[in-house]
């Protein structure tokens, strides 16, 4: 009972985290159960963001960066500690924008912190900020990227 508690309010915070505004598609199919959903959102004052699609039934999420930075992404929808619910990802090996692994946590309070290896076994923060609903937009190269490039 526990666990499905727990799951059930998971799946309530997530579904209430993604909403979009009146009319927005809400995860929840027409017989109330979890369908996969398709959100782009972009970093408040950077000329990237992301494209995102998360399942609340699997607990997976994929997508692609947007805007002036591109590559794809994997994670999960998950529950962070202290931080509550959230979108982490990491970017597929190989991509050719940073020399270490990368890790994105978005957050349900429009926040995000990109993490990167250090290359010895740790962690840092590479960059924060907030994000917004909506495609980002590299047009005219006035914006830095988020990652710093």
């Amino acid at each position: 009972m526990k666990r499905f508690c727990l799951v059930s309010v998971m799946v309530l915070a997530c579904t209430l985290f993604f909403a979009q505004g009146s009319g927005a598609f809400l995860g929840v199919g027409p017989d109330g159960e979890a369908v996969p959903v398709t959100i782009d959102i972009m970093y408040d004052g950077y000329c990237d963001g992301a494209r995102l699609t998360y399942d609340l039934t699997t607990g997976l999420a994929s997508g692609n960066q947007t805007g002036c930075c591109q590559g794809y992404m994997l994670g999960a929808v998950a529950d962070v500690y202290s931080q509550g619910p959230a979108l982490c990802m990491s970017y597929c090996a190989g991509a050719d924008f940073y020399a270490h692994p990368l890790y994105t946590v978005i957050r349900i309070d429009k926040t995000w912190t990109h993490y990167a290896c250090d290359g010895n076994g740790g962690m840092f923060v590479l960059n924060s900020g907030t994000w917004s609903y909506g495609a980002a937009d590299a047009a005219d190269g006035s914006l830095p990227s988020s990652l710093g490039q």
